[in-house]
């Protein structure tokens, strides 16, 4: 936590406390409950009223804060919205994160802001409340990260976690966890608000059981899927490690945050500067030797973590070999207004184009602008494409456009049954062969429609202007995609929006060889289209190694690249 408020100029102090004043802290509670104690005390002070008529009906403890007022409640306070704007305890903040003390950092490079942010572009202008969905259905929500905003209203749903929920969630089940569940339902039954969509579905809660990825509930509260902000395991986890559970056997979570790091799982962090510490004594402020020890050894832990690359084998895709070619590609690169492009068309020849799409396009129809704008549309997925009656029974999925996007660019979504690996779950590859947006999907100002072709190839691909024709291909690295001939007399164009791709152009002659090598993407019946005989490229397959799809437009007698 130190480490990345460094990075990001944040303002970052951690509390530990000792046995009894935990207990006095959260008044004879289980511990979990020191974290509402802190946050309720935070506020309290960063208001102008104190908070003190924040909400009627709450408990007349204050959380801890008379037992423990010599303990400094400070949690992470960042820059700008977030950071002190003048030192010392009188300053004023507009927002707090608060971390679990086993909540480990592993994207350094993501600033909070990017969460409020996203809030505010999914509708939840209003918002004061920031969390992540829970990684099991014991619980909605997960209290180990959350952003909260410096305003009555937190304070008021604090005061109401701390002083309304069933005292038999003092000692029980997820603690101030479940109390936190009960406040929204509570506040969502009286208010009205998400009604419909939790009666609609009990699953609304969670994304990993097929509701939206990210949701308001309500005009405050935004929550974001788990494995965007806080997840348990490191190879789905995109910005927070939280090692959850405390088993009787086993390692600790001090072993298990040292195993973490030792698996060079970090992205974007930096070394810390170690520092001086209080030598042991009696004195309260001072510690053991053996904890000067211990601390001195997480520094350089973490040091020789941060130093170390990202493990980039492990997390995500694996990097692909570069395929070595016996035959010399053709590389003929021209220009759409070249009239050698138009020349090659007539002769049949395929043709490999510079800048026929504007970046802006591109750029509209890139990987991330799919995963943010189609998220929730339902997409087919399957491990071979385009399928053949040889194949015999192909397993085919519908899965979420946000899933297959995080999926190929190896952010897996957790707890998906085929995509929460490189292996798909089941040994395959995923990908969307042919995937056109419904024209309801998508913010409503933005046109669904795929990139038309060229103007310039108005008369080659006579009846491709608009899109009827055009469908987008996604898939993963590694993919491997058949290519075949179009119809008599038809062109066909391959547009990379994203990613990359190689494409490979043979002649028929070369079936046999390549359906020994890659037996499911070649055979000799692919294709009956033989370009080498006016001296251009083939016909075959492709391999796709670019987190992103060509989208393929038919219509014309060879390939346009």
């Amino acid at each position: 936590h130190e480490a990345y408020a460094k990075k990001h100029g944040h303002l970052h102090d951690c509390v530990v406390l000792s046995e009894p004043a935990m207990g006095r802290l959260c008044e004879g509670r289980a511990a979990q409950w020191a974290k509402v104690a802190l946050l309720r005390q935070v506020l309290r002070r960063q208001l102008p009223s104190g908070g003190r008529d924040a909400i009627a009906g709450a408990s007349s403890g204050d959380g801890g804060v008379g037992a423990a007022a010599a303990v400094e409640a400070r949690v992470l306070e960042v820059k700008g919205r977030w950071r002190w704007e003048d030192g010392g305890d009188d300053a004023q903040v507009d927002w707090i994160a608060w971390f679990d003390a086993d909540a480990v950092v592993v994207d350094h490079s993501t600033a909070l802001d990017t969460f409020v942010e996203m809030a505010s572009q999914s509708g939840c202008e209003a918002c004061n409340f920031v969390i992540g969905e829970d990684m099991s259905c014991a619980s909605f929500v997960n209290t180990g990260v959350m952003l909260i905003k410096v305003c009555k209203w937190c304070l008021e749903l604090l005061d109401e976690i701390w002083g309304c929920c069933d005292a038999r969630l003092h000692h029980g089940p997820f603690h101030e966890q479940s109390a936190l569940c009960a406040a929204l339902l509570l506040r969502s039954k009286r208010d009205g608000w998400p009604q419909a969509a939790l009666d609609a579905s009990p699953d609304w809660w969670w994304s990993w059981r097929g509701g939206p990825r990210r949701k308001s509930f309500g005009p405050h509260v935004f929550i974001v899927d788990c494995g965007s902000i806080n997840y348990k395991h490191p190879e789905q986890a995109c910005f927070v490690v939280h090692l959850v559970g405390n088993p009787r056997s086993g390692p600790s979570k001090l072993s298990r945050v040292e195993s973490l790091l030792e698996t060079r799982c970090l992205r974007g962090a930096q070394p810390l500067e170690t520092r001086a510490l209080p030598g042991a004594g009696a004195g309260p402020a001072e510690l053991t030797a053996a904890a000067v020890t211990a601390v001195t050894t997480s520094w350089e832990l973490w040091n020789a973590s941060a130093a170390a690359p990202f493990d980039a084998d492990r997390f995500g895709w694996p990097p692909l070999a570069q395929p070595t070619l016996a035959a010399t590609p053709l590389d003929v690169r021209l220009h759409p207004m070249e009239e050698a492009a138009l020349g090659r068309l007539d002769a049949r020849q395929p043709l490999l184009l510079r800048a026929a799409f504007p970046g802006a396009e591109r750029a509209a129809w890139s990987l991330a602008a799919l995963e943010r704008r189609f998220a929730e549309e339902l997409v087919v997925v399957q491990p071979l494409a385009p399928r053949r009656c040889a194949d015999g029974p192909v397993d085919v999925h519908r899965v979420k456009l946000w899933q297959l996007c995080a999926y190929a660019r190896g952010a897996f979504p957790p707890l998906h049954p085929i995509l929460s690996g490189p292996d798909g779950g089941e040994g395959h590859c995923w990908r969307a062969a042919a995937w056109r947006p419904s024209p309801s999907a998508g913010p409503s100002a933005v046109p669904n429609r795929l990139p038309a072709a060229p103007e310039f190839l108005s008369d080659e691909l006579r009846n491709c202007q608009d899109d009827q024709w055009a469908e987008l291909r996604l898939e993963p690295p590694g993919a491997v995609t058949r290519l075949h001939c179009g119809l008599h007399g038809t062109h066909q164009l391959l547009a990379q929006l994203d990613g990359e791709s190689h494409v490979f152009l043979c002649p028929p002659e070369m079936g046999c060889a390549s359906r020994a090598a890659v037996a499911e993407t070649f055979d000799e019946s692919q294709s009956s289209w033989d370009p080498w005989s006016s001296g251009g490229g083939g016909g075959g397959g492709s391999e796709a190694s670019g987190g992103a799809p060509p989208a393929g437009l038919g219509a014309g007698g060879a390939p346009v690249f």
